[in-house]
């Protein structure tokens, strides 16, 4: 925060920053997460600790993220409106590890 020389982060204390935190906490704990609990039951895990079952239960709770993220971007063109920002670059990374781990994206 003290050294942004940019607008790919809303200055703190205002709401800009506190949707622009929303949307990054999103990504973390929505979206990632049940990409890496999935990754971890297909091959990071030792054989004997992986459930299979519990990667269909990841691949349904990012799906269902997924569709609260394409909701916001039907209604404008970035995740924070009409300004592109670091959120936007944390989530498409995100978008990508699932479109390179075979999730259809829609």
């Amino acid at each position: 925060d003290k050294y942004t020389l940019s607008n790919l982060v809303p200055r703190t204390g205002g709401a800009a920053r506190a949707k622009y935190n929303q949307w990054c906490y999103f990504c973390l704990s929505e979206l990632e997460q049940p990409l890496w609990t999935r990754a971890k039951h297909t091959f990071a895990l030792p054989e004997n600790k992986r459930v299979p079952a519990i990667k269909d239960t990841a691949l349904w709770e990012f799906t269902q993220a997924a569709k609260v993220l394409a909701q916001q971007l039907d209604r404008t063109d970035f995740v924070l409106g009409a300004e592109f920002s670091a959120a936007d670059i944390l989530i498409g990374h995100t978008l990508g590890w699932a479109k390179a781990a075979k999730i259809e994206l829609s």
